[in-house]
């Protein structure tokens, strides 16, 4: 089992400052690279994936940016907090926060991924685990030698089935 060697600084030490509800990068950073080490992710991994889906933003800068989504209407979603990040899609999947999940088994999850980025953040990086297992079972590998998560390459497919590519993706 590969380890990876990251440090965790502490965001309250290095001046940050959380805009509207956001958490600052600092402490997004931080949360990432505590988690990829306690998952054996690679943390670059994690990080590309949340800024691509977010920009690091759980929540939109402000309430006047939470226009209503008319395909989020159109499939009966209803905010419970008016500045989360949403991604409404036209097959009525829904995207939510940080790292945008779209399936979420209960209302009562759904609510905690709507409201808090930690959560959301470890349910993405779950999502992405869950990925990187699919993707074992179908790599073929004569060798007995079971592919290396620390060769960044190696996430190639996780990464591309994170948001709904492929046929295997959720």
């Amino acid at each position: 089992l590969y380890t990876f060697n990251v440090t965790v600084s502490s965001a309250a030490t290095n001046g940050c400052i959380a805009v509207s509800n956001n958490p600052c990068f600092a402490e997004v950073r931080d949360e990432i690279l505590q988690l990829a080490k306690e998952k054996n992710v690679p943390p670059v991994i994690v990080q590309a994936i949340a800024f691509k889906e977010s920009g690091w933003k759980h929540f939109l800068e402000s309430a006047s940016q939470a226009l209503p989504d008319p395909e989020c209407a159109l499939f009966g979603y209803v905010k419970s907090n008016p500045v989360s990040k949403w991604n409404c899609e036209n097959d009525g999947r829904i995207g939510v926060g940080l790292m945008q999940i779209t399936l979420a088994p209960s209302e009562s999850e759904f609510a905690r991924l709507d409201n808090d980025w930690k959560f959301n953040l470890r349910k993405g990086t779950d999502k992405l685990l869950a990925k990187w297992a699919e993707q074992r079972k179908l790599a073929p590998n004569d060798t007995g030698i079971d592919i290396d998560p620390t060769v960044i390459e190696n996430w190639y497919y996780p990464v591309m089935w994170y948001n709904g590519e492929g046929n295997r993706a959720l």
